[in-house]
């Protein structure tokens, strides 16, 4: 009866450790796509700053200030402020990315010593 309790323990252990080592895995791949989602974002904000700041390069040369041209400033400065939101969004993802991957061989290197438990148990 000790013996069926102790396998009974090991086997619900290493259901939880599973169900969370899964789970991790999906979260993953969540992230992944996510931080896919903001490197796309990013790059496109990029591109369109850098045609904002060429665009104003030709206008402060040919001295021309209009409405139009400080709206546009205006939206370049905010650009770039949408840029930086951008990265802190990445590297705030990125690092519970590698938080998360290294939760997973923690998890796995449980499930590993429990299997290798269990079958120096049974044997």
């Amino acid at each position: 009866k000790q013996w069926y309790q102790a396998e009974y323990g090991k086997q619900w252990y290493q259901r939880r450790v599973r169900g969370a080592l899964h789970e991790n895995s999906r979260n993953i791949e969540e992230w992944k796509t996510q931080l896919l989602q903001y490197r796309e974002e990013n790059s496109k904000l990029r591109s369109r700053n850098e045609e904002l700041e060429i665009e104003i390069e030709n206008l402060n040369r040919s001295g021309t200030h209009s409405p139009k041209f400080n709206k546009k400033i205006t939206k370049s400065s905010l650009k770039s402020e949408e840029v930086e939101r951008v990265k802190q969004i990445l590297e705030k993802v990125t690092a519970e990315l590698v938080e998360v991957k290294e939760e997973n061989m923690r998890l796995k290197g449980q499930l590993r010593s429990q299997d290798d438990r269990n079958g120096q148990t049974k044997q």
